[in-house]
């Protein structure tokens, strides 16, 4: 088995160690034998969401905010059609925020 995982901004929206909390969701899924893929997407980089099972967003800081909504809003169809067909979308902390401004 492989969950495909797409981490949303790892660069601006890591302010709580977001990629160390996706480093055990790999290992814990590795110890049960699931492949845990992640890739990394952030500004102006396009992606084919429907190709993930889960996307995360982390807490970042304010200053990033706002760029970081303008650049969601440009992604949003590429979500939104991820998301109805299953894929799981997780925004914590100001990563919910930026998703709430945005979607």
């Amino acid at each position: 088995m492989r969950i495909r995982v797409c981490h949303l901004y790892p660069d601006l929206f890591n302010l709580h160690g977001d990629r160390g909390n996706l480093i055990v969701l790999c290992r814990r899924a590795e110890w049960r034998g699931i492949q845990v893929d992640v890739d990394d997407v952030s500004l102006g980089e396009k992606s084919s969401f429907i190709d993930y099972d889960f996307i995360f967003l982390g807490g970042g800081a304010e200053q990033y905010l706002d760029i970081v909504v303008k650049d969601l809003q440009v992604k949003k169809p590429c979500l939104l059609e991820a998301v109805e067909e299953g894929t799981v979308l997780l925004g914590v902390s100001l990563g919910f925020r930026g998703l709430g401004g945005s979607l």
